[in-house]
């Protein structure tokens, strides 16, 4: 289904990738170390990142819709310098509550790997249960198989985008489905189903980046999922 919902570049691409982040934006970097890279045998691929201090992890149920989460491979990065990143791979372990209508799904990663502090270095992101806000300043890291030539799905992330020539901050633009989903115009790609939406005042996940539509892309707002997920968090 990964293929068959279209995430979308606006305009130019104005990503960055996540190293010139780091120099940048240490905050945000240190943020988007909880954001990793989903795959399965075959081929599906998307964004997964890790909520709370527990061993879980959420992304897009059109991500895993079909496949076995134990069979799939979940890879972390981290730059040990501005170029060359260090990566770690866990295993899934299961699938804890998934909703295709939010289009959401809650898993658990390798609970070996996760008992052995694999996970530490790369903390993880807070929800905000009360969701978007019209207005606020948002930024989306990412693994899209669309950056520019990249060859692959790099980590890259949307802080901006370009109008009349100038980048201004990326934005929640508006509501729609009664405020189940939001809008902006930041870019994504195919492979960045699941990306956390985190609000640059907080640096807490406010939607889940999960389709397009015309000149704009889309999110699932976190607090209708707030409410289907807390149990597991609080």
């Amino acid at each position: 289904m990964e293929n068959l919902i279209i995430k979308t570049v606006i305009g130019t691409d104005d990503r960055i990738p996540i190293n010139e982040l780091m120099k940048l934006d240490p905050e945000k970097y240190k943020k988007s170390l909880a954001v990793a890279f989903i795959q399965f045998p075959g081929g599906r691929a998307g964004t997964a990142w890790r909520v709370s201090s527990k061993n879980l992890m959420l992304t897009n149920f059109h991500v895993v819709e079909d496949q076995k989460i134990n069979q799939a491979k979940i890879n972390f990065y981290y730059a040990k310098n501005n170029e060359d990143n260090e990566k770690v791979s866990i295993k899934g372990e299961k699938l804890l509550i998934a909703d295709s209508s939010l289009d959401f799904a809650l898993f658990q990663l390798d609970p070996t790997a996760f008992k052995m502090g694999k996970l530490d270095k790369f903390g993880y992101l807070e929800i905000e249960p009360e969701g978007a806000r019209i207005g606020e300043e948002i930024y989306i890291p990412q693994f899209p198989c669309n950056y520019k030539n990249h060859p692959g799905c790099p980590k890259v992330v949307a802080l901006d985008t370009k109008v009349d020539d100038r980048l201004i901050p990326i934005t929640i633009e508006g509501f729609k489905n009664h405020g189940e989903a939001v809008y902006y115009s930041g870019d994504t790609g195919g492979g960045a189903s699941g990306s956390p939406v985190i609000s640059t005042a907080t640096n807490k996940v406010v939607a889940i980046n999960n389709s397009n539509s015309g000149d704009k892309n889309w999110g699932i707002n976190m607090k209708p999922i707030w409410e289907e997920i807390k149990a597991f968090i609080e």
